[in-house]
């Protein structure tokens, strides 16, 4: 997911030339080391005398298995997002919380201007609350499936 726009944005052509040349380096050489891993699976297999069913099914369950890895680390990298999404929710309403308390006492002393503010201070609060509690609930349920994914990954290893 990460944007090669930025990388190459303050690279001169040329730069940008040799970038994507490494790039394609990097690219033949993942090919390659793809070939050679299909490969030494083809060999291991004749040497098992396993017969292409035997095969297919053992490729279907390579496949799945890398399917899920990849999916267990997309999750990991939604969760990390929305863990950051927590913690910035739970520092705002520690302030907001602050703020009501601090109009609350203010609002003893100046009247109902503050006891309004302070009253639309404690509804934000609460919605952001709410929000937050929701952002928690998508993290277990995240955290849920990730353990899932694992449980099924080993099962299939």
């Amino acid at each position: 997911d990460d944007d090669l726009s930025q990388v190459t944005m303050d690279l001169t052509p040329q730069e940008q030339m040799q970038f994507i040349h490494k790039l394609h380096k990097v690219n033949s050489n993942l090919k390659m080391r793809l070939f050679f891993s299909e490969k030494r699976l083809t060999d291991f297999t004749a040497a098992f005398g396993m017969d292409e069913g035997q095969v297919a099914d053992l490729d279907r369950l390579l496949k799945i298995n890398i399917e899920q890895s990849v999916k267990i680390e997309e999750m990991r990298g939604e969760m990390l997002e929305r863990n950051g999404i927590i913690s910035a929710c739970s520092k705002h309403i520690e302030q907001v919380e602050k703020e009501v308390e601090e109009l609350r006492r203010g609002n003893e002393s100046v009247g109902r201007d503050r006891e309004h503010q302070a009253v639309s201070a404690s509804m934000a609060a609460a919605t952001a609350y709410g929000v937050l509690r929701d952002l928690e609930d998508l993290q277990l349920d995240n955290s849920a499936l990730i353990e899932r994914a694992a449980a099924s990954e080993a099962e299939l290893l």
